[in-house]
């Protein structure tokens, strides 16, 4: 039986050139795979900070869009996209051009949204000074978009008094217009 035993043994191992192929082989498929979950987790990546910069794009195409938090969540897909650029020297070629490409529109972007807040910045703080100059009454009343409900009502009572006290004072002069060109077709003049 022990021969038996050492001829199974020798039939079950394979000669040493199929071991090393084997093995070659094992270790290509297992860099090829990752090599394949690297370009997966960069394209998982970039696909996420895709759907964020198209949804800034949108924001930051309205009038009334929060900056700040734009700028926040830009800051975040820049970040993202930085992060799936990291491995580029293991990454497929068009992967790597998404990324570079979606890296130059997110960068113009953010340029452009931290110019706009650098702009409100300077704005605000140009509309305080004018504020500012207004509660020591230097200035006149500040933008209508700053007024308090009570305050909007002031001013409206303010403008419809003024506008009656126009109405009476235009009406009490064209009566003295009237009676001044009355008085002077019958009056005799000296000369």
């Amino acid at each position: 039986m022990t021969s038996t035993n050492q001829t199974s043994s020798r039939q079950s191992r394979s000669s040493l050139p199929v071991r090393i192929t084997l093995f070659v082989a094992a270790a290509l498929v297992l860099i090829v795979g990752v090599l394949a979950g690297i370009n997966l987790y960069a394209v998982n990546t970039y696909n996420q900070a895709t759907g964020q910069l198209n949804s800034i794009i949108e924001a930051s195409s309205h009038s009334d869009a929060d900056l700040e938090t734009l700028r926040t969540q830009q800051q975040q897909v820049l970040s993202q996209l930085s992060e799936a650029s990291s491995l580029s020297a293991f990454l497929l070629p068009g992967v790597k051009d998404a990324i570079n490409t979606n890296t130059a529109v997110s960068q113009t972007l953010h340029t452009r949204i931290t110019e706009e807040l650098t702009t409100q910045e300077q704005g605000s703080s140009t509309l305080q000074q004018g504020t500012s100059s207004d509660a020591t009454g230097n200035g006149s009343s500040g933008s209508a978009g700053g007024l308090t409900e009570e305050q909007k009502k002031q001013v409206e009572d303010l403008l419809k008094a003024n506008q009656q006290s126009t109405d009476s004072s235009t009406t009490s002069q064209e009566e003295n217009q009237q009676s001044d060109s009355d008085d002077s077709s019958t009056t005799v003049k000296p000369w």
